[in-house]
């Protein structure tokens, strides 16, 4: 995909519906979102809501970085920061053509994917900043509406938010494709690993004696190792594994791996194998326990073989669980919410996930919220006008009654 087109202008005054059908005709394909996000700020210009673009593209290789929009609110009111993010999965075709059907639901043209994830929450957050602003100012909390960048990516531009710098009392981020109402209070943390085992090289006929085999010691190694579900929900996997000759086929020309298998010699006993994987937990300390238990596994093989190890942590990109808090307070504000909402129900639900969610849990109460849709990546993807309608109603409220009021 190249350069993306210039987008048409998003219409001032459009309903949830209309300006859903505008934002997911505009491409924003992960790590470029600034043609959507420039539409999104001249929009919300017009709504006289102030934004601004807070740089951090230039860390996680956005051309837009996020977009923070601010509703500013009396000093002695909560406030609130929502969350959701403008990037998709690539569409496959450009544009995306929306199609609401007679039985009101929106679908795509059946070529691409629909975008509702994630910008039914944008479009919703879009309308409930310019609620917001129209608020008489005594009832007014301050809103921040952080609409993020490479998220479908794993560069995440939540993990870029400085929550203390805005001021946050309380957070909500609004994405994923369940029913309007289903909050997630506790989400997988993550860490990832790499490990590179070192053997002796031999021939593999002559004096097979004289090798120690990498990749033999690697899979011992492996199946030594409880993968899969972990105690307490956790999960521990080994994604890729390659190693002896192999790797010096796999170069920067992206050589196809059955090339490079059917070229590499077999007569050495390898003497490198690399691994990479990942342990998700609900606490550090379960993502700590185990990995550990990973890393001595390997090192206790390598040892009992005659082989060494290499173990790498990609501590920079650790992700915090989300480990929820029964006393939450932003999690009392969506219960309030619902509860003045009769068409939408209430759910509490964990999630075997990293969300947006677990980057802000360190540094703020923080709940997600669901933003409705189904189908997600998929050109069968697809949202109700009524889930639209009812998250918007459902954002609009929380703002409210932490100004005080019990509706809009």
């Amino acid at each position: 995909m190249g350069n993306l087109p210039p987008a048409a202008v998003l219409t001032p005054d459009a309903d949830i519906r209309e300006l859903f059908m505008e934002l997911v005709a505009i491409p924003s394909p992960s790590g470029r979102e600034r043609v959507l996000a420039q539409q999104i700020a001249d929009w919300l210009s017009d709504a006289g809501v102030q934004s601004r673009f807070d740089g951090t593209g230039t860390r996680n290789g956005s051309d837009a970085g996020n977009l923070i929009a601010t509703v500013p609110g009396a000093p002695e009111l909560p406030t609130l920061l929502f969350v959701a993010h403008m990037d998709t999965v690539e569409s496959g075709v450009e544009p995306v053509r929306p199609h609401h059907g007679e039985d009101g639901v929106i679908r795509s043209a059946g070529e691409t994917i629909l975008g509702a994830d994630n910008k039914s929450a944008v479009a919703a957050l879009m309308r409930a900043c310019r609620a917001a602003q129209r608020l008489p100012a005594p009832r007014r909390p301050t809103v921040i509406a952080a609409l993020t960048s490479r998220e479908e990516s794993g560069r995440m531009g939540a993990s870029l938010l400085d929550t203390e710098a805005l001021g946050v009392d309380c957070a909500f981020c609004v994405d994923g494709s369940q029913p309007i109402g289903t909050v997630i209070t506790r989400a997988l943390g993550q860490t990832t690993f790499v490990v590179a085992v070192h053997g002796r090289a031999a021939h593999a006929a002559a004096n097979p004696e004289g090798g120690v085999d990498a990749i033999a010691t690697a899979a011992e190694a492996i199946a030594a190792i409880p993968l899969g579900r972990q105690p307490g929900g956790g999960s521990a996997s080994v994604a890729a594994i390659v190693g002896g000759s192999v790797i010096d086929r796999l170069g920067s020309d992206e050589t196809p791996v059955r090339e490079a298998l059917a070229a590499a010699p077999t007569n050495s006993v390898p003497d490198v194998a690399f691994l990479r994987g990942e342990v998700r937990g609900y606490s550090v300390e379960a993502i700590e326990r185990t990995t550990d238990g990973i890393e001595q596994t390997f090192r206790r093989t390598c040892d009992a073989r005659g082989a060494t190890c290499e173990w790498t942590r990609d501590r920079e990109r650790m992700v915090p669980p989300l480990p929820g808090a029964p006393e939450s307070r932003a999690l009392a504000m969506v219960r309030a919410a619902v509860a003045g909402l009769p068409e939408v129900d209430l759910e509490l639900r964990e999630a075997q996930a990293t969300l947006e969610a677990n980057y802000l849990a360190a540094s703020v109460d923080v709940v997600a919220v669901a933003s409705g849709g189904r189908g997600p990546h998929q050109t069968s993807e697809s949202i109700a006008v009524a889930e639209l309608e009812q998250l918007e109603a459902l954002l609009t409220a929380i703002v409210a009654l932490a100004g005080g009021r019990a509706g809009s």
